[in-house]
């Protein structure tokens, strides 16, 4: 497992900011991430009908089905000497990197409390399920790559 957080002090706030927040693959933490958007896990739910002309016509249970969302959106600045691909993975190509089919990879997310608590997800079994360069003629004109993460599981460790 990567090395935990080094020492520093996130600010002091009772509002929770990303100041304290580390994301590390292969223990090197990813620079440059401008996002970091875990999607909200769901839950198939389906309403239970009673099949029977005296009652009520409403549902009186709920079937629950699989969980679902097990995604992660990521933007990040690209870099010459840290391409996103390579960070996330290798030595590969942005097609390289989605086409891979043998190689799944681990990311952990540090977050750093003011009060010196400290806590650990990893997202194990990761993929990624799209991925692309942005370029814009307008604004600061830094190229943009985005990319979901589709992941097994999420385990908090700390």
């Amino acid at each position: 497992m990567p090395q935990p957080f080094p020492v520093r002090n996130p600010p002091a706030s009772l509002v929770k900011s990303s100041h304290g927040l580390q994301i590390k693959v292969s223990g090197v933490t990813i620079g440059a991430i401008q996002t970091w958007r875990p999607v909200a896990i769901t839950r198939a739910m389906k309403h239970v009908y009673e099949l029977n002309p005296l009652s009520s016509g409403h549902p009186f249970d709920i079937a629950i089905g699989n969980l679902g969302g097990f995604t992660v959106d990521v933007e990040r600045y690209d870099i010459w000497t840290d391409a996103f691909e390579k960070v996330f993975g290798g030595d590969v190509s942005l097609t390289d990197a989605i086409g891979n089919q043998s190689n799944p990879f681990e990311v952990y997310e540090y977050l750093l409390h003011p009060d010196g608590y400290k806590e650990l997800k990893v997202y194990r079994g990761c993929w990624f399920s799209s991925i692309g360069r942005e370029y814009s003629a307008e604004g600061d004109r830094v190229v943009m790559v985005r990319g979901t993460l589709t992941y097994i599981r999420r385990d908090k460790v700390l």
